[in-house]
């Protein structure tokens, strides 16, 4: 699936939903990736949660650098949600603000019911009318002495300009792309004329054995790797350069950048 989000833009592009029990979505074959954006999480998805857990809560924080490397790799438009730039800890819970007290009541009991439906924990879900709820979910804006969460915002910064300046990474170009997957590592290929990104994304627990792409012509240097020392990772495995039909190392949970030299 994240394949087909990458090249396809949408995973549901006309094919059959187990859960809709029928058939969903339209492809965007004639659409141009600009008029797409892509995320990893959103207010919907964290604030509709029982609990508001965001991203690297529910996962940990190599993982979290490892979707972040994945979006901005993506050839579409990147969305990042508020904190995420920083891994915020803090939950985004749903949260109302209604005059109408019997309003707030319905609200109230109709999550209740929701979630008992699908994760009875024994856990009350937070009231959204209380002023506690929203208190809860603000932004502790604590990156400064946090050691792990100065990391994470370096390498976002680092992840943006990257993109930025880079002449392959900066255009939305969904054509010139290939992906494929093998033993949980995504290989992510994108170019520009001469110009070549090789994106490889392992979202196996474990290193995995990763190969450079036959039809690469010349050196691919290493430009960003997540499990580096300076982002608070366990420390590279794979080299500063390799060539085509190569054959390297990635620790799990780890996203590497090669380009052309």
């Amino acid at each position: 699936q994240l394949s087909a989000a990458i090249h396809e833009t949408f995973v549901y592009d006309g094919k059959y939903s187990p859960f809709r029990k029928k058939t969903y979505g339209n492809s965007a074959e004639n659409n141009p990736a600009e008029q797409f954006v892509i995320f990893s999480q959103n207010h919907d998805q964290t604030g509709n949660r029982k609990h508001g857990e965001r991203l690297i809560s529910l996962t940990d924080f190599e993982t979290a650098k490892l979707v972040a490397g994945t979006l901005f790799v993506a050839p579409n438009i990147p969305m990042l949600f508020m904190g995420e730039e920083y891994g915020e800890q803090n939950p985004f819970l749903y949260f109302v603000s209604h005059l109408d007290n019997q309003l707030n009541e319905q609200v109230r009991r109709g999550r209740e019911q929701e979630f008992e439906a699908f994760q009875g924990d024994g856990v009350p879900a937070p009231d959204p009318s209380s002023v506690e709820t929203f208190s809860r979910s603000k932004l502790s804006w604590g990156f400064t002495e946090n050691s792990e969460q100065k990391a994470m915002l370096d390498y976002y910064q680092t992840l943006i300009r990257f993109r930025k300046d880079h002449p392959v990474l900066r255009k939305p170009d969904k054509h010139h792309l290939s992906i494929y997957e093998t033993d949980g590592v995504f290989i992510l290929e994108r170019w520009q004329d001469a110009n070549r990104v090789i994106a490889c994304m392992n979202y196996s627990t474990e290193s995995q054995g990763v190969s450079v792409p036959s039809g690469i012509k010349g050196k691919l240097e290493k430009r960003i790797d997540s499990s580096s020392v300076q982002w608070g990772g366990p420390g590279e495995a794979s080299p500063g350069t390799v060539t085509a039909g190569n054959r390297f190392a990635m620790k799990g949970r780890s996203f590497v950048i090669y380009t052309s030299a």
